[in-house]
């Protein structure tokens, strides 16, 4: 991603992956939502398992929508990834705005970074025109160390930038924790999916359980949620499972 931006000659930029493709009017769509005022085009998406997917939905209808509109568009999926959008090179260019180095989960702070820093509009339509391929061997779908802090990266991203982009953050504090609990679970998923990792495993869950965002987690989000992270821990058949259990229960389930 470095090399491609740092290289690319043209206005609009857009990603795709290489397991993943698209339908032949993906480019065509988001182009046409990017009309002068507007800084950012984006499509809907389908999960597919096979590569016999293609669109056959109506005429893609584009809406508006700007930087403000930052949680409704997140609570529809449509801010964590890159490869279903289209961007204006110049605002890339003009703020430097870059990849971090992280194995999984990338894109998110990229997209936050550059929402941020628009003035302004959002194109949007909700066909799917990008085929997600759901890869068994890719990294989402693999063991990643320390994945936990990557995580923490981009949810500290997220509430920086709702605030910069003058957006009440008390408003959306509930859903924030359960998301952020969501990927507390994944976490734990992500743990468990190195069942042979011996120690390393058990400090790395270790870490997650006593960290201060952890904590804050588990005391914000509802009952059903604190006992489907504790039946994880459980899950991981640690050596260090039930003090682990016994520390939460005593900690966090008053």
């Amino acid at each position: 991603s470095y090399a491609g931006l740092e290289i690319a000659g043209g206005d609009l930029i857009c990603f795709c992956d290489s397991d993943d493709y698209v339908d032949r009017q993906w480019v065509e769509v988001l182009r046409r939502g990017m009309e002068p005022e507007t800084e950012l085009a984006i499509c809907g998406f389908i999960r597919v398992y096979d590569d016999t997917y293609s669109y056959k939905g109506p005429e893609p209808a584009i809406d508006y929508y700007t930087p403000g509109d930052l949680w409704p568009l997140f609570r529809r999926g449509l801010v964590t990834t890159v490869w279903n959008k289209l961007y204006r090179k110049s605002i890339i260019d003009k703020y430097r705005l870059r990849f971090n180095h992280e194995k999984s989960g990338e894109d998110l702070p990229f997209n936050l970074d550059y929402i941020a820093v628009m003035n302004g509009r959002i194109a949007v339509t909700g066909a799917g025109l990008y085929a997600y391929y759901q890869n068994p061997k890719s990294i989402t779908n693999s063991y990643i160390p320390q994945m936990w802090r990557a995580s923490c990266i981009r949810m500290d991203r997220l509430k920086t930038v709702t605030e910069q982009l003058g957006l009440d953050f008390h408003k959306i504090e509930d859903e924030y924790y359960f998301l952020y609990a969501d990927l507390l679970e994944r976490n734990l998923k992500n743990a468990y999916k190195k069942k042979t990792g011996g120690p390393d495993i058990v400090r790395e869950i270790d870490s997650i359980i006593k960290d201060e965002k952890t904590k804050k987690i588990i005391k914000r989000v509802p009952e059903a949620k604190k006992t489907k992270i504790i039946s994880l821990i459980e899950k991981t058949g640690c050596s260090t499972v039930s003090g682990i259990l016994v520390y939460l229960y005593y900690k966090y389930r008053t």
